[in-house]
Formats: structure tokens, sequence, C-alpha cells
């Protein structure tokens, strides 16, 4: 269900206050930091009609601001992340023509300095959506996982996959360096150090159990080293998590 609630939550006190809502009600959309704000991106609204329109937080007036100009067209599903001063839409699913839609292998990139979007000249090797984005360092974008339509003749069939691309600004290139474990989608992945952590997700052979494990493996790097971590208490899917850096201690 789209909503357009926002809660903030103070490390310092462990309390969720109630902020701004969002000026659309979003689901399946993309959220991401750059240059200090949050960034809403597409998804889809409350009369499941896909967004194109992007949205800003302004943390001083407590207000989301929307984009002048948004993406080329409505996106739900994509990867979104922050690398090397732009905002980047990786994959998803986009509406073609009236209420049709298709997956994609496009990738779209937002320049704050000049408000412009553009489509990068590299996009993804296949279309896919619900892929787990990955900056590490600001010198490497990764793509893990996502869904994949197989056709085979004239069927289609939903295929969760565990690919890992990389892509970087001196190969300027999307390439797949290794795969996860095991196949999911609607994952969220995260960097502690030089560790990436892949927490939850789920198959689409198995859609209505979503995964409660934990994998991860050293970043960068091209050959992946996986080793599993104690399961989540419940399983999760397509949710958001963040690193909270350690609390000082004041004496």
């Amino acid at each position: 269900m789209s909503t357009s609630f926002c809660f903030r939550y103070h490390v310092q006190t462990g309390e969720w206050n109630v902020t701004a809502p969002l000026k659309h009600a979003r689901g399946y959309h993309g959220v991401a930091v750059l240059n200090n704000s949050i960034y809403a991106v597409g998804g889809v609204d409350a009369n499941d009609l896909l967004l194109s329109s992007v949205e800003r937080y302004d943390q001083e007036e407590d207000k989301w601001v929307v984009l002048e100009k948004g993406l080329y067209c409505g996106r739900m599903g994509m990867g979104v992340a922050a690398f090397q001063g732009s905002l980047w839409v990786v994959g998803g699913i986009v509406q073609i023509s009236g209420l049709q839609t298709c997956s994609t292998a496009y990738v779209e990139i937002y320049n704050p300095a000049t408000d412009q979007w553009t489509y990068a000249a590299n996009y993804l090797p296949s279309p896919r959506t619900c892929v787990s984005l990955l900056n590490v360092n600001d010198k490497e974008l990764y793509c893990f996982g996502g869904i994949f339509y197989n056709c085979v003749g004239p069927t289609r069939k939903l295929l969760t996959i565990d690919d890992i691309l990389v892509y970087s600004e001196k190969k300027k290139v999307w390439r797949q360096v290794s795969c996860m474990p095991a196949p999911r989608h609607n994952a969220h992945v995260l960097q502690y150090q030089s560790q990436a952590f892949v927490v939850g997700g789920q198959d689409v052979e198995k859609p209505d159990h979503p995964l409660t494990s934990i994998m991860k493996t050293p970043v960068p790097a091209e050959r992946f080293s996986w080793g599993p971590l104690r399961d989540v208490p419940l399983p999760i899917s397509a949710y958001g998590a963040v690193v909270i850096p350690p609390l000082e201690e004041h004496v």
C-alpha cells in the first residue's frame, strides 16, 4: 500500500517522531541520500499508477520539495543510490504506454548542480527489477540480484537472479563480477567498514516466504568470499536499512 507518512529516528534518544509527509503517496520507490539531502524517487501511487516525480527533503523547514524535473517516465522497483556526486536510478519497471509496463535495463542519472536528468551511456546487461545497489567508497557501484524476465519461446517466466554487477568510471561499463550464494531480490545491501551485508529479500519461487538470512563478503573484491551471519528474527523483504555509527560515551 502506498503511503506518504514519514518518520525520523533520533539515535541519541532512541525515539521515532513524525515528520512532514511526502507530497505524493509512494510505494516501491527508491530512497537515497545525496549531499546531505534525502531523495524519494518514483514508485507507484495510491491508484497503482507509476510515478516519475522526485522529492527532496528540506531538513531545516521540515518539508518535501518536488523537483521541477523528474524521471523520463514513471518507474518503480528500481535501485537508487548516490554515486560520485549524482543520483543513480538503475533498472526497475517503467510505464511505456498507457498502463503498459515492462522491466528496463536503463540507468538515469540526476546531477543536482545542473538540475538535469540524463540517460547513462552504459546500461545494465539485461532488464531487471527489485535490485539492490551499493556504493563502495564512491569508486564502484554494485548491483545485487533482482528479478529477470526469462523468455522461453512465447512465454515469460519471472526469475530471481544471483548476479552481482559492478560499474566503475574507470571501465565505464557494467560487468558481472560474481554471484551470491543464493538468488534474491528486494533485499537490502549495506557496507560497514570493509564488509558488504546482504539482508533478507525473497525468491519468486517462494513468494510467500521472505528470507531471514544475512550474508557478508569483503568489498571491494574481484572474487567474493561469502560468510553467513545469525538470521534476523523475522522474514523481511522490500524494506530499508541504514548503518548507525557507534554512539560516543560521554563521561
